[in-house]
């Protein structure tokens, strides 16, 4: 799965939080509760609803969605569904929002299947890992069935009369 956004390092959100005044009275807040308090205000203002955990370089850092790819294996097959993306307004009062002007990238969702060690080269070839390793597939070969027929009655009334009238299920 692939994340089409921004991340949202700890220092940013930090700095958020703190120029925005989220949280005036509470002074030793945790790293979670900031992150969280940052990407709710980004939620709240610009409807956003995917915020999720990526691998940005070597690191697990808070990405902030736009759009998200749940089919794609690779970052090439990765494709942007229009219908996800935000409004053009949201996206742009994101972008202020996190004050950043680089443009938004794929990011690699954090779901335990995949770690950036798993792309060290192969130690006989010298050539770089696949993304995922390939999988033995198994062709699953369908034997031709019939299609059973049965007929049954099924009784009409017409004109007063019952006539059977046969049926294919």
């Amino acid at each position: 799965m692939w994340v089409f956004g921004w991340p949202l390092p700890y220092e940013r959100a930090a700095e958020y939080v703190k120029e925005h005044k989220i949280f005036q009275n509470r002074p030793n807040l945790s790293e979670d509760q900031i992150l969280n308090a940052a990407c709710d205000d980004f939620s709240y203002y610009c409807n956003i609803d995917d915020v999720l955990a990526c691998w940005v370089g070597n690191e697990h850092c808070i990405v902030v969605g736009l759009c998200v790819d749940k089919k794609a294996r690779t970052m090439d097959q990765a494709k942007i569904d229009k219908r996800q993306l935000p409004e053009l307004k949201y996206i742009k009062r994101l972008q202020m929002l996190m004050k950043t002007k680089e443009m938004p990238a794929w990011y690699r969702y954090a779901d335990g299947t995949w770690f950036p060690s798993d792309e060290q080269p192969n130690p006989q070839t010298g050539e770089p890992a696949e993304t995922f390793p390939a999988r033995k597939n198994k062709v699953k070969t369908k034997t031709p069935t019939r299609k059973r027929v049965t007929l049954m009655p099924l009784i009409k009334r017409r004109k007063g009369k019952n006539e059977d009238v046969w049926v294919e299920c």
